[in-house]
């Protein structure tokens, strides 16, 4: 049991996202900038990672789930290069001339996995009242950080923090994100509606 706890405790930050059992996000925080900004309205969504097919996964599925909100938004491997995004200015410039407005630029900033103290109730009072029956579980974390860029003046707009309770996949974890994401995003009125698409829930 103790060989277990310790491979799982020192997991990395991927193999973290990649498992687990059944998931959960909410926004442990948000902020907004307070002077009056308009409305996104073309975005491009960003995941930075060594990991090809988890960037575009994580792009297609933020970009998709503003589309289904009526929000223009295009993944960012389609219209930036590697050399772009390692040269902000230059990628600012790049999205501009192409009508761009906006990016939501996504994270991986914490993944952890913890144990909990699960007591059963075998018996009336005994195990009950001691928690002699008490047994270890243990529950991933993940924490992913969203941040919205304007383009027309380089300034953060919107930033928020996910917390997502164990994963069953690195799939349900970009799902499970992007839709709570999306969802505070046009809550906020961080992006506005092209006028294509129904808003989703």
């Amino acid at each position: 049991m103790l060989k277990k706890i310790l491979i799982v405790m020192f997991c990395t930050a991927a193999s973290v996202l990649a498992g687990a059992c059944g998931s959960s996000t909410t926004m442990e925080q948000t902020w907004k900038a307070p002077q009056p900004q308009a409305s996104l309205r073309n975005v491009v969504t960003v995941y930075i990672s060594r990991d090809g097919a988890l960037r575009r996964n994580m792009e297609d599925t933020m970009a998709a789930r503003l589309n289904s909100r009526g929000i223009h938004a295009v993944p960012g491997y389609a219209v930036l290069t590697d050399t772009d995004l390692g040269d902000r200015e230059a990628a600012r410039r790049k999205l501009i001339a192409q009508g761009f407005d906006g990016v939501v630029a996504i994270r991986l900033i914490g993944a952890h996995t913890q144990l909990q103290i699960e007591p059963t109730f075998m018996g009336y009072w005994g195990g009950a009242w001691a928690y002699d029956n008490a047994y270890l579980t243990t529950q991933t974390i993940v924490r992913v950080e969203t941040s919205v860029f304007s383009l027309r003046d380089g300034r953060l707009v919107w930033s928020g923090v996910s917390r997502t309770i164990d994963p069953s996949s690195t799939h349900s974890a970009i799902a499970s994100v992007t839709k709570a994401v999306a969802k505070q995003l046009e809550h906020h009125g961080v992006v506005a509606s092209a006028g294509g698409g129904a808003p989703a829930t």
